[in-house]
């Protein structure tokens, strides 16, 4: 390895970021999303064209700009403006191509920022049914448009033995083309002097960094040159062994997984925790007076917060437009503020939905859940913290409360994922009507949530006061969940009538808590929820209050 510091880091997609069923997952989005707060640029060098990129692109943070078509073209993702692209000349392959549609392969070409198909196959017929546009065509009206080819494919699709017949033809022509094969199922054409290794080369000349301070991620005969060619190449466990051959690190996981291991390994620095404060610190007034958000936001920036947690639960209690049907716009003005004053939204708490009992606002309350949802997708968040909910019978517990909840986060963990954001379920605390402990309050029955729920993108809030009120051992709380943690909620507590307060104002044991979370190896959000040290403090020390709360915070985090 000829590693200095990592500053850029570049993944292959499929087979690599991407798992086998195309998702990246919400750990990958997180970690990928901290790079940049560590001056650590991140991109896609892929043989899609840019078009197939650009779902994958919105989901995670890309920091520099994207190499597609295996290294023809390096483009601005914000602009989509090309910066760099070698085009292939298409006479050396237009009867190979022919040949291929002609016997049923699938051939496609890649030409003027459009995919063409050469005949229609089962291939180009499951993508068209799935939304995908692929006019069909032929190589001659291609090359009368005069528009740059950048490459070209031929797949099998299953009819292994077609393309074996045209395999000898193809590798004739390594000496005017760049071939990757894939077996017998397939092969990528590009020009002579396209590779991805040529790609990366214009990438940091692009962005003004040296090979040797990349870290290049992939899995196949495509990413070969560009792995041997970075400061340190991984391939992850499901790569081919050719492809491991050339690498400076073999992945114990694969996918992305695989990808999430190097960038730990190679890139992720270590560094203080996010210091957060939910939006509702500065909500409510002894006297009853409800204070908006967008003050709340300024006032927060004000005292130095520069991560917030949006508070949904107390946004349906205040704003009319949230259950109205401007709610978009009004979310949309927090997101504009925020990026105004500095902030940036990194977690958020839904509304509170009792989803295991049913009354007659359960229709509503749903509504406004899915809304929080939806808001938290906008924002960009990772993670949305939601209450699990205890299945009341006769007004105690009953013992399909653990089903219930399963079946619910099941189906809402696939709704939140396609708006790109995972939830975090919270301990709870205090009794039922019937003096039974709520579900959840136990740290075991947490575990056994996650793991019967068993999504990548369900995890834990874990709430520090709850633990104290109920007098918990939070250092085996927290090693038992060690890896379901991923949000947290940071308040003290004087008895069950003086919550939410002030860490150091009251009875948690700080040093068992800061202790266990260093010893965890915590990397998450700290997020102060203290929206009870404010309402009785006099509005013009209100902003040496929360300064004083963000120091705190500041020493807290340095202390984990």
């Amino acid at each position: 390895m000829r590693h200095g510091n990592i500053k850029l880091v570049v993944t292959d997609l499929d087979d690599t970021l991407l798992s086998p069923e195309k998702e990246i997952s919400q750990e990958a989005v997180s970690l990928i999303e901290e790079l940049e707060t560590s001056g650590i640029r991140f991109t896609f060098i892929t043989g899609r064209p840019a078009y197939a990129v650009k779902r994958f692109a919105e989901k995670v943070k890309i920091t520099a700009p994207i190499v597609s078509c295996n290294g023809a073209v390096v483009y601005d993702w914000e602009t989509g403006r090309i910066l760099k692209d070698i085009p292939m000349r298409m006479e050396g392959v237009e009867t190979i191509l022919s040949r291929a549609a002609e016997i049923g392969l699938t051939a496609l070409v890649y030409a003027g920022g459009v995919e063409y198909a050469l005949s229609e196959t089962n291939w180009t017929r499951i993508r068209k049914e799935a939304g995908r546009e692929l006019p069909i065509t032929d190589v001659e009206s291609i090359r009368k448009s005069g528009d740059p080819v950048y490459k070209v494919n031929i797949m099998a699709d299953g009819n292994e033995e077609a393309f074996a017949s045209l395999k000898d033809q193809i590798c004739e022509l390594r000496d005017r083309y760049c071939i990757a094969l894939y077996g017998n199922s397939g092969c990528e054409i590009v020009d002579k002097h396209v590779n991805k290794r040529e790609g990366l080369a214009e990438l940091c000349e692009v962005c003004g960094i040296d090979m040797e301070n990349v870290l290049a991620v992939g899995d196949n005969a495509n990413d070969q040159e560009m792995l041997r060619a970075a400061g340190i190449g991984a391939v992850v466990a499901n790569g081919t062994e050719e492809t491991k051959a050339c690498a400076d690190y073999v992945c114990d996981a694969g996918y992305t997984a695989g990808v999430v291991e190097a960038i730990r390994k190679f890139a992720a620095k270590e560094s203080g925790l996010k210091l957060s404060t939910s939006t509702n610190i500065y909500f409510e007034r002894k006297d009853g007076d409800l204070i908006p958000v967008d003050e709340t936001m300024r006032q927060c920036a004000a005292a130095g917060f520069r991560y917030l947690d949006f508070g949904f639960a107390e946004l349906a209690l205040a704003s009319k437009r949230f259950s109205g049907q401007e709610w978009r716009e009004e979310i949309q003005e927090y997101i504009d503020l925020a990026e105004q004053l500095g902030l940036r939204f990194v977690q958020a708490h839904a509304t509170i939905f009792d989803y295991c009992n049913k009354d007659e606002e359960y229709g509503k309350k749903e509504e406004l859940f899915w809304r929080s949802i939806q808001g938290a997708g906008m924002m960009k968040v990772p993670w949305l913290v939601i209450h699990p909910s205890s299945y009341l019978v006769d007004g105690r517990i009953h013992p399909d409360t653990h089903q219930k909840n399963v079946a619910f986060l099941r189906r809402y963990a696939d709704i939140a994922a396609k708006e790109g954001i995972g939830l975090a379920v919270e301990n709870m605390w205090g009794r039922t009507k019937a003096g039974e402990k709520p579900y959840c309050l136990e740290p075991d029955e947490l575990l056994r949530l996650m793991e019967d729920v068993n999504r990548e993108n369900v995890k834990v809030c874990w709430d520090v006061e709850h633990g104290s009120i109920e007098k918990l051992d939070q250092r085996k709380a927290l090693h038992m969940l060690k890896d379901h943690i991923v949000a947290t909620h940071i308040s003290d507590e004087a008895g069950v009538e003086s919550i939410h307060i002030l860490p150091y104002l009251g009875n948690a044991d700080w040093d068992e808590i800061l202790g266990a979370l260093s010893e965890i190896n915590y990397r998450g959000v700290f997020n102060f929820e203290i929206q009870h040290y404010l309402p009785g403090v006099p509005k013009e020390l209100v902003p040496l209050a929360m300064r004083l709360a963000y120091e705190v915070g500041m020493q807290m985090a340095d202390r984990v």
